[in-house]
């Protein structure tokens, strides 16, 4: 009985081997680097050591070993930089891919978390979430504001334009230069709001036109870091009166917009968004940012600018 244990015990599956040899491949992978340290090295040594001695003595056993050594060691490593100790075309292929994949998660992780804290804070703010509101949040890059993140009930107002807006239009300009931007409108058609707009010379009339949400009712308001300017938290109703003074004062306890100016702060300069903008100021080529078709869409000429 115990003769047929031990002859089970010594019977090692094909399954086994093929693990063994699957660790033993990637232990010799692991040791890569320090190889080719350990070979530079050795090489060095036994040549240093073989050109101390005489020709007599390099050339008469045993100061011949030191040359054999130094050959032996030498091929060894211009063997394994083109074989083992070098990684394939194929390996770096994947390397970039996997990293390339590593990174377009990260974004869009962090893209989702400004997502959910904008939309957090809507119905924080306005009490709902809303089809008639919408909230935009914005990071200032260079000398420009860049769309990060917009949310609505209403894929129309969730729509977005223009990937950068200028620093000084508008009531998110009025935000940046004092800190907040309260507005009501109380036109009762969209020709008397874009009247409105153009006699307190925020816009042209063709801007005005341009505009993609009819908005009466605006908060808008900076996020500030200490002293650092991060960007902008921006909420806009069709209705009118929407938010007051105390809409900003709930908005500025709320923890919710601390966590948000810290994501922003952090990673605004990763986010989809960003990176388009920074290739489009450049002209060199960036991939898209993982959004539906219809989000970055828009009909009609361009806008030039937005609330």
């Amino acid at each position: 009985m115990r003769e047929a244990e031990r002859a089970r015990a010594v019977v090692v599956s094909p399954q086994h081997i093929s693990a063994g040899v699957v660790r033993t491949h990637w232990f010799l992978k692991s040791l890569r680097d320090s190889a080719q340290v350990i070979l530079v090295g050795a090489t060095s040594v036994l040549v240093t050591v073989g050109s101390m001695q005489t020709i007599a003595e390099a050339s008469a056993w045993p100061g011949l070993l030191w040359w054999i050594g130094a050959g032996l060691a030498g091929g060894v490593l211009v063997i394994g930089r083109f074989t083992f100790l070098k990684p394939t075309y194929a390996q770096l292929s994947r390397q970039l891919a996997s990293a390339e994949q590593d990174i377009s998660l990260y974004r869009q992780s962090l893209q989702g978390a400004i997502d959910e804290l904008a939309s957090q804070l809507c119905e924080h703010v306005a009490g709902d979430e809303r089809a008639d509101t919408r909230v935009s949040v914005y990071s200032v890059e260079n000398d420009e504001f860049v769309l990060q993140a917009r949310v609505s009930r209403n894929p129309e107002l969730e729509k977005r334009g223009r990937r950068s807006y200028p620093l000084h239009k508008g009531h998110i300009g009025r935000a940046w230069q004092s800190g907040s931007s309260l507005a009501s409108f109380n036109s009762g058609s969209r020709a008397e709001w874009e009247a409105e707009l153009v006699a307190e010379s925020q816009f042209t009339a063709a801007e005005a036109r341009l505009l993609s949400m009819f908005s009466r009712s605006i908060l808008a308001k900076r996020l500030d870091s200490g002293r650092e300017k991060i960007g902008l938290i921006v909420f806009e109703s069709e209705r009118a009166s929407d938010f007051d003074v105390r809409s900003l004062q709930k908005l500025g306890r709320s923890r919710l917009l601390a966590a948000l100016t810290d994501v922003v702060k952090a990673s605004h300069s990763h986010l989809p968004r960003a990176q388009e903008r920074r290739a489009e100021r450049t002209g060199s080529a960036q991939r898209s940012s993982p959004a539906p078709v219809w989000i970055n869409a828009r009909s009609g000429s361009p806008t030039p600018t937005d609330q």
